[in-house]
C-alpha cells in the first residue's frame, strides 16, 4: 500500500493548528487524534494523521522557545508579539503545566477546573508577554471553585486591554522612531546640498580666477608685443 505523501505546512495551517490545539486544551487531554479530527473538518488534507499533527505542534513550540531564549539574551532586538506569537505563548505555558503534572505523584497534585485552568495560562502569558498578573482577585491554579462568566469575562477584556495598550504603545515607539529616522535624513539630504553649493562656489571663484590670470598674461603679452614694435 503506497504511503500518503507528507502534508507541507504553511503559515495559514500553522495559526489554524494553534488555535484549535488551544481550543480543544490539547495538553490538558494530549488527544492527537481528536485535533487531528478537527483540522481535517477545517479544511486539512483528509490522509492528515496524529502524529503529523503532534510532531508539528512540537517542532512550532520548541523553535519558539529556542527563538525567545535567543532574543532575550541578545540586545537589541525586539521581540514580535502577533496573534501567532501569542498563541504560542499560552501553549508553552499549557505544555510546561501539563509536565509538571506528570511529573507530581499522585494525590498531591492541585485539581483545577477548566476555567480555573484557563485564568491560569492567561496570567503567565501576560507575565510572558512583559504585563503584570491581573491582581489579588485572579483565580490560582489551586482554587477549586470556578469564576463566574462575567468575571471571567472581565479577566480576558482586562487582559486584552493590557496586550492592546503593549501594541499600541510599541507602535508609537516605532511612529517616533520613524520621525526621527526622517528628520535625520532629511537634515542629512539638507546638509549635502549646502556641502554641493559650497563646492559650486568654489569652483565658480576658481574660474573667475583662471580667467584674470588668462587675461593678465593676455594684456602683458599685448604690451611685450607694442614695445617691440616701437624698437
Amino acid at each position: 500500500m503506497p504511503l500518503a505523501p507528507r502534508i507541507k505546512f504553511d503559515a495559514a495551517m500553522d495559526l489554524l493548528l494553534l488555535r484549535e490545539a488551544l481550543g480543544l486544551h490539547y495538553f490538558e487531554a494530549s488527544n492527537a487524534k481528536s485535533l487531528a479530527s478537527h483540522l481535517i473538518e477545517a479544511g486539512f488534507p483528509a490522509h492528515l494523521t496524529p502524529r503529523a499533527v503532534r510532531d508539528r505542534l512540537k517542532t512550532l513550540l520548541d523553535t519558539y522557545k529556542a527563538t525567545r531564549r535567543i532574543n532575550e539574551a541578545s540586545s537589541g532586538i525586539e521581540e514580535e508579539f502577533g496573534e501567532k506569537e501569542q498563541m504560542l505563548e499560552e501553549l508553552l505555558v499549557m505544555r510546561d503545566e501539563a509536565s509538571r503534572k506528570a511529573k507530581e505523584t499522585p494525590g498531591t497534585s492541585c485539581r483545577t477546573t477548566d476555567r480555573d485552568m484557563g485564568a491560569a495560562i492567561r496570567q503567565q502569558a501576560l507575565v510572558g508577554l512583559g504585563s503584570e498578573p491581573e491582581g489579588e482577585n485572579s483565580p490560582s491554579p489551586g482554587d477549586s471553585v470556578s469564576p463566574s462568566p462575567a468575571k471571567k469575562a472581565k479577566r480576558r477584556s482586562s487582559a486584552d486591554e493590557k496586550i492592546l495598550s503593549w501594541l499600541a504603545t510599541r507602535e508609537e515607539n516605532r511612529a517616533k522612531e520613524k520621525q526621527q529616522e526622517l528628520k535625520l535624513q532629511y537634515d542629512q539630504a539638507e546638509l549635502a546640498k549646502r556641502e554641493m553649493a559650497l563646492r559650486e562656489e568654489e569652483a565658480t571663484i576658481r574660474r573667475e580666477e583662471a580667467r584674470l590670470q588668462a587675461e593678465e598674461r593676455r594684456l602683458m603679452l599685448n604690451a611685450l608685443l607694442s614695445l617691440s614694435s616701437r624698437e
